[in-house]
């Protein structure tokens, strides 16, 4: 199934780009969400060319599919480097590079959540560009089963104008 296909996905198989693509052909997804980079794509993070070679195949895929590649990735340690999101980035800088749009998860002191900040966009859209952090509230959940972890929730609140900026978006990547 599809469960299983996307479990062992390592984009240097030739046989997981064939599985892949058939799942974007058959499924037609509007969005697509890779998580985590490390566990799914099969790169050494730290290798500019592995990390450039992986992100050319996504953006070749979401070009041919007409779909959208989100991709979840961790991030150093507070102290580790600065708290800015475009430091914290684990590994290659070529990550970083590769994105079109970089949100990061902004933790604080004692909350470990407490914003979605925009460190990069290929797609700047009037009082949205980078530099533009929406407040998140970090909701806990209770565990799935008796011994399982709590799962977190991460709830953000709706740009105001959004129908007006999904619109500009579209018409910025499409002067492309």
């Amino acid at each position: 199934g599809v469960d299983d296909a996307v479990a062992t996905l390592r984009f240097s198989d030739p046989d997981t780009r064939r599985v892949l693509e058939g799942l974007l052909t058959e499924k037609q997804p509007g969005l697509v969400v890779i998580d985590t980079q490390r566990a799914i794509m099969g790169i050494d993070e730290k290798d500019a060319g592995e990390v450039r070679d992986a992100y050319t195949y996504l953006r070749n895929l979401a070009n041919e599919h007409s779909t959208t590649f989100g991709v979840a990735h961790h991030v150093r340690k507070i102290g580790d480097v600065s708290n800015s999101a475009r430091e914290r980035v684990s590994g290659s800088r070529d990550i970083l590079a590769a994105a079109d749009v970089h949100l990061a998860l902004r933790s604080r002191d004692s909350s470990p959540v407490h914003g979605l900040h925009l460190g990069k966009t290929r797609f700047p859209v009037d009082d949205i560009a980078a530099g533009t952090e929406w407040p998140l509230e970090a909701k806990l959940l209770p565990a799935l089963t008796p011994s399982g972890p709590l799962r977190s929730v991460f709830i953000a609140a709706p740009h105001a104008n959004s129908d007006e900026v999904r619109d500009k978006l579209e018409d910025a990547k499409a002067q492309i």
